[in-house]
């Protein structure tokens, strides 16, 4: 889930409820390797991968795109998100690396859903060991969840078009 800059950023100034940093702590324990090697398994369907961390969802999923010449659409409502985290934003817990990303990225980045700050907020937040963004082929999602029931999976958007250029990658939040 998404939240662990924010959620640190909370700790370290010591606003934090155990029952909101519980859950980003196991999150930033857990380990890629099962999602990984069920991801391996899963051979030619899967086109891509990247690990989520101090460029955020958005700024790795721009790199990926980037690479691979395509648009990516996230759909806010179904990104995975840690207890407590907007809370957190609106008491100001947030980092100078959002700002970096946003920043870098905001060239990038359409955003078509009415997005209050404080849901912006999470767009941008660096994440600290965080989970694998695949680009999977649409066919491979049913059996995912068949091929390692002990691993948690997310369907957060879609790869869009192809394009000529970097300079014409876009992302777009709905």
């Amino acid at each position: 889930p998404l939240g662990t800059g924010i959620i640190t950023t909370a700790h370290k100034r010591e606003t934090v409820t155990e029952d909101d940093f519980q859950p980003a702590l196991h999150s930033m324990q857990r380990l890629n390797r099962r999602a990984s090697e069920v991801l391996v398994q899963a051979g030619a369907a899967v086109h891509a991968v990247t690990d989520i961390t101090g460029f955020g969802i958005l700024g790795h999923s721009w790199e990926m795109a980037a690479q691979s010449k395509t648009g990516m659409r996230f759909d806010f409502a179904h990104l995975p998100l840690l207890p407590g985290i907007f809370h957190y934003i609106e008491e100001g817990c947030t980092t100078g690396g959002a700002r970096r990303n946003e920043t870098y990225l905001t060239p990038h980045v359409t955003i078509t859903r009415q997005l209050s700050a404080i849901e912006r907020e999470i767009l941008w937040d660096p994440q600290t060991s965080g989970g694998l963004l695949a680009a999977i082929d649409p066919a491979l999602w049913p059996s995912l969840q068949l091929l390692a029931p002990d691993v948690t999976f997310w369907q957060i958007g879609m790869v869009t078009e192809k394009v000529a250029d970097e300079a014409h990658v876009r992302l777009e939040v709905a």
